[in-house]
């Protein structure tokens, strides 16, 4: 018996009440500081650091990892839109290094370089048809 009268003095039932307000407590002293929240949950900030330094070294062609064709809405050799990498492109679409040379209904002509001044490569592709770039084989699906 004195256990139990002693369990409900001091137990958990007082602290399940207690601990809201000792949080509430809490927040206004943290968020009156003036240091910013962290960037990452997984890196320090000079981790992050050297991170995005070695991010922003890479080659334009080593930051994908294929050319994927999603989707083609075909009306003329004039009027179509493709989606290419995530992004929609119309005739008027142009990138540095991947042009659009021809369209078709079912399939799509791509002149792809890998750095400025490298011999293009011819590349058609099909909806759904990823070029890999590290391979040179077509696959099905997204990379």
């Amino acid at each position: 018996m004195a256990f139990e009268r002693r369990d409900q003095r001091f137990g958990w039932r007082s602290v399940k009440y207690l601990l809201p307000v000792l949080l509430l407590l809490a927040i206004p002293a943290w968020a009156e500081t003036d240091v910013p929240p962290p960037s990452s949950l997984f890196y320090t900030s000079d981790e992050a650091g050297f991170i995005d330094a070695s991010m922003d070294k890479r080659p334009a062609s080593a930051s994908i990892a294929g050319i994927h064709l999603g989707a083609v809405m075909f009306y003329s050799a004039e009027d179509w839109t493709l989606w290419l990498q995530n992004q929609r492109w119309t005739p008027d679409t142009d990138k540095p290094d991947l042009h659009v040379m021809a369209v078709q209904p079912n399939e799509v002509t791509l002149s792809w370089t890998s750095s400025p001044g490298a011999k293009a490569k011819e590349i058609t592709l099909r909806p759904y048809q990823t070029y890999e770039i590290a391979t040179g084989k077509i696959v099905e699906g997204a990379p």
